[in-house]
């Protein structure tokens, strides 16, 4: 599986800035609450999804109770190059406040553990896209389209960008 990959990252950056820095960067109450609200960003995940698709796609975003996940539903085929974008713009919610930690001041305790924590969530929440990404890209050719149909994803000739 590759979710070790975003967690190696977490755990990484708080190695780096704690060894960097030669103290602890965060407080704990910071951390909760970074967690806590990247629970509900999961809905700007999933809209984050939506931005590569042309403006006629229809998207549908809800919430798939049996897998406790958020969903974005599109019946629309992308490019293979544009599906990638897709599948992985809701890493940006993690990578963007990992580098604010990074960047933040020590000093600042409590911002830095809403940033690590609410980063923490926006990168490894996205690990099954990563997944996908890794299907896609193994089991497709460069110039075919993709599109999810049901339950499945499926690959079909293409000749847009």
């Amino acid at each position: 599986m590759l979710l070790p990959l975003p967690l190696a990252v977490v755990f990484g950056v708080m190695l780096g800035k704690t060894y960097g820095c030669g103290q602890i960067p965060v407080t704990p109450l910071g951390i909760g609450l970074g967690v806590c609200l990247g629970i509900p960003a999961l809905a700007l995940h999933e809209l984050l999804h939506a931005l590569p698709y042309p403006k006629d796609a229809q998207v549908g975003i809800g919430f798939y109770p049996k897998a406790l996940a958020a969903v974005a539903l599109v019946s629309y085929p992308l490019s293979r190059r544009r599906f990638v974008l897709m599948a992985l713009l809701p890493f940006l919610l993690g990578a963007v406040p990992l580098l604010l930690f990074l960047l933040a001041p020590v000093d600042w305790r409590g911002l830095n553990g809403f940033l690590f924590g609410f980063g923490a969530m926006g990168l490894v929440s996205p690990y099954p896209d990563l997944y996908l990404v890794a299907q896609a890209l193994r089991q497709t050719s460069k110039g075919c389209c993709l599109q999810f149909v049901g339950d499945g994803l499926y690959s079909l000739p293409c000749n847009r960008e």
